[in-house]
């Protein structure tokens, strides 16, 4: 088959895309799915092309929510995600952007596997859906990396930094998702494309917001500790491009400003946050209640879900591709939320509104 030119390539590509759309669930999907019975959920997930329930649940379960529950929700969500990232791969010539997604997981997985090496504990489940075999991982890790390349290198040798200096897991699992998400914006830097630096920092600013907030409502709690997780702001480069970092164009808040706010009480956090993106996000840290993680996990999903929401606009480019990975990742999230609400009996407006925002 002859090559196709990037144009073309594009082209098909979200062409390609949009049909794929249409197998997502929708908000309506989702009440169907807080309603019917557990066999008609696996009728309707397998419409919208999810495997068969028997390929993760042995057999369509008659009743028991908890049939879906882990085990068996993360096999779904690994078979789901290693086809959906395989597929978009297939979407695009450029393998280095097209690769950010799974290779977060490989990160998680790296992490996962530090942190059991730093307390001498058996390495728990890993992703299957990264772009290196979580028994390949294993391997090369027991040849102290040999094989790793590029970004997975790097975050190997910063782990085994902080096992050999006796750190904690904690602290080893943010310096992985600091060295990803650092990585991700070199690329966004490289390519200059704008969708992936506001993606990028939304989740680094969530980071770092949720970081203080659960600092902030603990006892005891050192400013050192948390500038130790707190996820850093690559430096300023001086390229001809646009500056990603100049404050015109994005809202990133450096650790100055959370130093700043250390010393301060929990609610001047919401003042600060007040008319910006993460209003939301401020007002549920100064609720009084004490810090809850899914309330912040909530609200930076659904900023992330309108960010992406603004890639069904475009008719040309990588941003619908990424968006459509993204997109697959929230929706699995909000069917796990859905079937294990239903499954520890929580009423339906409360798993109402902990779903998040629907890309479609």
């Amino acid at each position: 088959m002859a090559q196709l030119s990037e144009q073309t390539q594009f082209a098909y590509a979200v062409g390609r895309v949009r049909v794929m759309e249409k197998l997502l669930i929708d908000k309506a999907t989702m009440y169907r799915l807080l309603e019917e019975p557990l066999p008609g959920v696996c009728r309707i997930l397998e419409e919208k092309g999810y495997p068969p329930a028997g390929d993760y649940c042995g057999s369509i379960p008659e009743s028991g929510d908890e049939a879906f529950i882990s085990p068996a929700f993360a096999d779904l969500k690994d078979t789901l995600l290693a086809r959906t990232f395989h597929e978009l791969k297939d979407l695009s010539n450029d393998s280095n952007i097209t690769k950010l997604l799974p290779l977060r997981y490989d990160c998680l997985n790296l992490a996962w596997v530090m942190k059991s090496k730093a307390i001498s504990e058996p390495v728990p489940r890993l992703f299957n859906c990264g772009t290196v075999e979580p028994e390949k991982l294993l391997y090369m890790i027991e040849q102290d990396g040999a094989g790793l390349k590029g970004c997975l290198k790097y975050v190997y040798k910063e782990l085994s930094k902080l096992v050999n200096e006796e750190a904690s897991p904690r602290l080893i699992g943010s310096k992985a998702t600091a060295c990803y998400w650092r990585h991700f914006l070199n690329i966004a830097r490289s390519e200059k494309l704008p969708f992936l630096r506001e993606l990028a920092v939304l989740h680094i600013d969530g980071i770092n917001l949720s970081t203080f907030a659960r600092l902030k409502s603990s006892k005891n709690a050192q400013l050192s500790i948390l500038l130790e997780e707190l996820v850093p702001a690559p430096a300023r480069t001086n390229d001809k491009g646009p500056n990603l970092w100049e404050p015109s164009n994005m809202e990133h808040y450096p650790a100055s400003w959370y130093r700043r706010l250390w010393g301060e009480p929990i609610e001047s956090l919401a003042t600060s946050l007040a008319g910006t993106r993460y209003d939301k996000v401020g007002a549920a840290a100064a609720s009084g209640e004490r810090f809850s993680g899914q309330i912040f996990d909530r609200e930076l999903d659904n900023l992330v879900a309108k960010h992406i929401r603004e890639a069904r606009m475009a008719t040309f480019g990588i941003e619908p591709i990424l968006a459509f990975g993204i997109a697959r990742e929230l929706e699995i999230t909000n069917l796990k939320i859905l079937i294990g609400g239903r499954a520890v009996g929580l009423d339906k407006d409360i798993i109402l509104e902990e779903l998040r925002y629907s890309y479609v």
